[in-house]
């Protein structure tokens, strides 16, 4: 690996980032350290100690961000090279008989050109099953994880440590919409649920809430609340499909492609909030190693809140805004004077 591509790579998993966060963290504590314990007579040795502590800790830091990153879904380990999994999922996963892992549906579409709709639909389902009390469901990344890699659902559901596995798959035809969805108890390999729709895409929402409260029912659960629909237009639902296809990609120009993408849906539908929660991931991941990241940061801020103006309830957005400062407020001592006064 040449110089630059170990620099990339450094970005790609983080690296940056932990070392000024922990660099503020470990300045600001030795810091109080020095003020607060000489109060109470404490021998200099142990602040000197507590300071080489601080120092051999750093490497530590760097080795363990190199292997492994904190985000909202978990500890995930970063894969060897960039791939359109950005992380493979080692979190645990509390066991539990209502638990389930949605896998990505497949495209069986007859051009072969709709993955961005089957892995939307998919996640879609799990956003929506996410929210019903009683059932513990995967993560996205580390469900999705699996796709294209050779597991039996048997192995899927021991390393996700779930006892439900839903898989499905879609055909997109003009206009016209079948979606095959299958639960499965991985437990003893049989299916609990299956069934086939074929709708215009005008019923996409419906038959989305309709699979979901079949899953529900099957499992013996309760739906407490009716699944909102996440825009009044299929043409924006489907351009933000592709931007969050596209927003979960390593490279750049993916990333670039579904601002694009959320940005034509909020042209379609300007009240549609999850496009602005999209932008804000984007430019998040696009901070790690392709954008400035104070400018950056301010986008993912920005788009973060109209978000929530729209919608208070959109908890990704919670979670982009609240990074969009730590990071901005971690980068700042470390950003000439001048950068800084621009970027205000």
């Amino acid at each position: 690996m040449n110089l630059k591509k170990f620099l990339a790579e450094l970005k790609r998993r983080r690296v940056y980032s932990v070392a000024v966060a922990y660099l503020v963290g470990g300045w600001a504590l030795a810091q109080g350290i020095a003020q607060v314990l000489p109060v109470f007579d404490i021998p200099n040795w142990v602040v000197r100690l507590i300071v080489v502590l601080i120092v051999l800790g750093f490497p530590v830091a760097l080795t363990l961000s190199w292997f492994f990153d904190v985000t909202r879904y978990g500890i995930v380990r970063t894969p060897d090279r960039a791939s359109e999994d950005r992380v493979e999922v080692v979190e645990p996963f509390v066991s539990s008989e209502k638990s389930i892992a949605i896998l990505p549906f497949n495209d069986l579409s007859p051009g072969k050109d709709h993955a961005y709709f089957a892995e939307g639909i998919a996640e879609e389902l799990l956003t929506a099953l996410a929210k019903v009390d009683g059932l513990s469901v995967a993560a996205r990344r580390s469900s999705f994880w699996f796709k294209d890699k050779e597991a039996n659902l048997t192995e899927i559901a021991a390393r996700l440590n779930v006892e439900h596995v839903l898989e499905g798959s879609v055909r997109r035809d003009g206009n016209r919409v079948r979606i095959t969805a299958e639960l499965i108890d991985a437990r003893g390999g049989f299916t609990m649920w299956s069934e086939t729709y074929e709708r215009e895409m005008h019923g996409i929402f419906a038959l989305q809430d309709e699979i979901t409260r079949s899953i529900v029912d099957t499992l013996k659960l309760k739906l407490a609340i009716s699944p909102l629909r996440p825009s009044r237009s299929t043409d924006a639902y489907e351009d933000y499909l592709q931007g969050l296809f596209y927003s979960d990609k390593s490279t750049e120009e993916a990333l670039r492609r579904s601002l694009e993408f959320f940005e034509r849906a909020l042209e379609k539908d300007p009240q549609f909030s999850r496009s602005w929660t999209g932008i804000a991931k984007s430019w998040l991941w696009l901070a790690d190693a392709y954008a400035p990241p104070l400018e950056a940061y301010a986008k993912v801020r920005d788009a973060a809140v109209r978000a929530l103006q729209l919608n208070e309830e959109e908890a990704e957005a919670h979670v982009y805004l609240a990074e969009g400062r730590l990071r901005t407020i971690s980068s700042l001592p470390f950003m000439p004077r001048a950068e800084i006064g621009i970027r205000r």
